[in-house]
C-alpha cells in the first residue's frame, strides 16, 4: 500500500483531490464575500497551501496509520468548517494593533511555506528533510504560525464560541505536529535534525 501512495502520478492525484474543497472555499468567497483585509489574508493563506500542494514532490515515506490519516484530515479541513459557527465577537484591542499582528503572522507564515517549499503533505510523510529557513530556528514553523493566527484572528473577534473553535483548532495543530515528528524520528537523517534544532514551535521556549 505504502509503495502505491508514493507513486508520483497518485501522489499529485491524492494531492489534487486533498485541494478541491480548498479550492472551492476560495471560489465561493470570491464570489460572494466582501473582500476586507482579513478576508484577503485568509484567502491568501489558502492559496499558499493549495498551490505548492499541487506541485508537491513525491513521498519516500507514508504513514499508514488510520488515526493519523483522520487527524490530517480534520487539521486540514477544520478552518473550514469552524467559519460556518463562527460568532461576531468583539475586539479586545485597537484595531490597528490587529492589523500589526496579522500582517506580521503572515509574513511568518509565508516564509515558513517558503522554507517548507514542495515538501507539504498534509498525512504524515517524508518528502524531505528541511533545515533552511524558518526550520533552522523551530521544527515546525507553520503550525506555530497557524496558532498565533488564530489567537490574533480570536482577539480580534472574541466569543466565547470562537475561543472554542480556535482553541480546538490550535489543539489540533500541536497533536498534528508531535504526530509527524513521532512519524519522521524513523528517519537518522531528522534525528540528528532534531538534535540540532531542538525546540519544536518558538525559539528558546518550547
Amino acid at each position: 500500500m505504502e509503495n502505491f501512495l508514493k507513486n508520483e502520478y497518485v501522489d499529485k492525484t491524492l494531492a489534487f483531490l486533498a485541494c478541491i474543497p480548498l479550492i472551492w472555499v476560495v471560489i465561493m468567497r470570491l464570489r460572494f464575500s466582501i473582500i476586507n483585509i482579513p478576508e484577503g489574508i485568509f484567502l491568501l493563506n489558502l492559496m499558499i497551501v493549495i498551490v505548492p500542494t499541487l506541485f508537491r514532490r513525491p513521498p519516500a515515506r507514508v504513514s499508514l496509520n488510520f488515526y493519523y490519516w483522520i487527524l490530517a484530515i480534520a487539521g486540514t479541513y477544520w478552518p473550514i468548517i469552524w467559519y460556518k459557527y463562527k460568532v461576531a465577537g468583539i475586539f479586545l484591542f485597537n484595531p490597528i494593533v490587529y492589523y500589526v499582528l496579522i500582517f506580521l503572522v503572515l509574513f511568518l507564515n509565508i516564509y515558513s511555506r517558503w522554507s517548507l517549499g514542495l515538501s507539504i503533505g498534509f498525512v504524515a510523510s517524508d518528502r524531505g528533510i528541511k533545515k533552511e529557513g524558518a526550520y533552522q530556528w523551530v521544527r515546525h514553523p507553520i503550525y506555530t504560525t497557524l496558532i498565533l493566527n488564530s489567537f490574533v484572528t480570536l482577539f480580534s473577534d472574541f466569543h466565547s464560541i470562537n475561543l472554542l473553535i480556535y482553541f480546538t483548532h490550535s489543539i489540533l495543530y500541536l497533536v498534528k505536529a508531535i504526530v509527524e515528528e513521532r512519524f519522521l524520528m524513523a528517519s537518522p537523517d531528522y534525528k540528528s535534525y532534531a538534535k540540532t534544532v531542538k525546540y519544536r514551535f518558538i525559539p528558546k521556549v518550547i
